[in-house]
């Protein structure tokens, strides 16, 4: 059966006019039951209400980022590298029932927006910085969809001048990171779950090494 999708969003001044609600997402068709996200007392909540009461707390709410990001996103967490990259998180709809995936907007340190990326449902793990034991920045991300073991590891190299780069996107749980002190390589532990014949599955732990010299990732098994 096809749904209709419709997304309502309350853009610029409306936004304020209406009150806390920044977006609804009509995944049943108009007139039909919505889920709205909202502002609430500092706090960015959402839920099929527009009651905040009825809703559940995403995060803080930033309020000094919504005039730099998207009218019907609301930020909810902020990143600084030591160079003054800054990552804004925001939570917006994109026509899907389960709620609110989040953006990644990336500004460089001159306060330029270079880069707008689009997430998953929930941002479980985030870290920032020299990560691997060279002059290289980068943001590392552990997202997960709607079940326990629908995870995805990124990793976003920073750089000094022009638009952050994507060089690792694979499906897996961030475990640690190394940072590869004397002999010890460079890199990210990442846990992935493979169905088997059993209805349990397991986990596999897997290396991923970072390459400064081609600033790539290889898998090592």
């Amino acid at each position: 059966m096809t749904r209709t999708w419709v997304l309502a969003l309350l853009i610029g001044v409306g936004v304020r006019s209406q009150g806390p609600v920044i977006a609804r997402s009509c995944p049943f068709g108009a007139g039909q039951e919505c889920y709205t996200l909202l502002i609430d007392g500092g706090f960015v909540k959402s839920g099929f209400s527009d009651d905040p009461e009825k809703c559940t707390v995403d995060g803080p709410y930033l309020k000094e980022w919504q005039h730099l990001v998207d009218p019907t996103e609301a930020p909810v967490k902020e990143l600084t590298s030591p160079r003054g990259w800054k990552i804004v998180v925001t939570l917006g709809f994109a026509g899907r029932t389960a709620g609110p995936i989040f953006y990644l907007y990336f500004f460089d340190n001159h306060g330029e927006r270079q880069l707008k990326a689009s997430g998953d449902l929930f941002l479980e793990k985030s870290e920032i910085g020299v990560l691997f034991g060279t002059p290289d920045e980068f943001l590392v991300i552990d997202e997960r969809g709607e079940t326990g073991i629908s995870h995805v590891t990124e990793a976003w190299l920073l750089p000094k001048q022009g638009r952050p780069e994507r060089v690792l996107f694979t499906g897996g749980m961030l475990f640690t990171i190394k940072q590869g002190e004397g002999k010890k390589k460079p890199g990210l532990y990442i846990n992935s779950y493979e169905a088997t014949d059993s209805r349990k599955g397991v986990w596999r732990k897997s290396f991923f090494e970072w390459r400064a010299d081609s600033k790539t990732f290889h898998e090592l098994r």
